[in-house]
């Protein structure tokens, strides 16, 4: 069988005839997707209980306990990843059934053949299923003769239950349909990541040249000291002076006392 596994569900793409009390000769193949990338794969058989298998190289073989009977076989797939002693991750996704139909092998019993039909066996029983199916196809099969076996469908969850009565008592089992699952519950909040380290620091920056000194200014010259006689005061303006006073003193006492001196 071709077996196709994702993080959510178990699938097979390529379903083989599997009966009863075979052995050893049924292998399934399985096509991961990109979790199961390095982790350990274990394929889960479950009939009467589950039975735990290996998978090495993608490759497993259908265990001999579940093909003991006719049945309906739940197939799971597991993987897992270990770091030292620590279980790190493991997926789990919803599994597939098959069905194990009636074969030709029984435990203590041998298929007795009439010799006249030794050659013709293969014909006969092809004959004998392609009659068989005219009348499922017809709906004979209904127990009435005595000898068909009687089979009914009966709906459930995602399949039918097929009942099978005959001369040696009922048989039951579910056939289901591999609807898909429901969707698994959203995983955790992953951690916070680490603060980043902090940048380095920047330059200091350059202390600015001194400003040159200014060029000295130049020597004003020397001041002129003015000489009495020479420079100023000179007879005529003392002639003057004397003449302004007296006209000045002449008029302010005429005007005081109102006459002349």
């Amino acid at each position: 069988m071709q077996i196709n596994v994702t993080a959510t569900k178990v699938t097979i793409s390529t379903y083989d005839n599997i009966n009863s009390g075979e052995y050893n000769i049924h292998q399934c193949e399985f096509s991961f997707s990109n979790e199961y990338d390095g982790l350990v794969k274990v394929a889960v058989f479950a009939a009467d209980r589950p039975y735990k298998i290996t998978i090495i190289d993608n490759v497993c073989e259908i265990p001999n306990e579940v093909l003991q009977k006719e049945n309906t076989v739940i197939l799971g797939v597991y993987a897992y990843q270990n770091i030292g002693d620590k279980l790190e991750l493991r997926y789990s996704p919803t599994p597939t059934t098959f069905f194990v139909d009636t074969g030709s092998y029984k435990e203590n019993a041998t298929l007795v053949i009439p010799p006249a039909h030794e050659e013709n066996i293969e014909a006969d029983l092809y004959a004998l299923l392609d009659e068989i199916q005219e009348k499922l196809d017809s709906g004979e099969l209904n127990g009435e003769d005595g000898f068909s076996p009687i089979i009914t469908e009966t709906p459930i969850i995602n399949g039918y239950n097929i009942e099978i009565t005959d001369a040696q008592g009922t048989t039951s089992f579910n056939l289901y349909n591999g609807e898909q699952g429901p969707e698994g519950q959203p995983g955790k909040d992953g951690k916070d990541g680490q603060d980043g380290a902090p940048g380095p620091a920047g330059a200091d920056g350059k202390d600015g040249k001194d400003g040159k000194d200014g060029q000295n200014g130049q020597n004003g010259q020397d001041g002129y000291t003015p000489v009495r006689g020479t420079d100023y005061w000179t007879d005529s303006d003392i002639a003057a002076m004397e003449q302004y006073c007296a006209n000045y003193i002449d008029a302010n006492i005429n005007q005081a006392i109102g006459g002349s001196y």
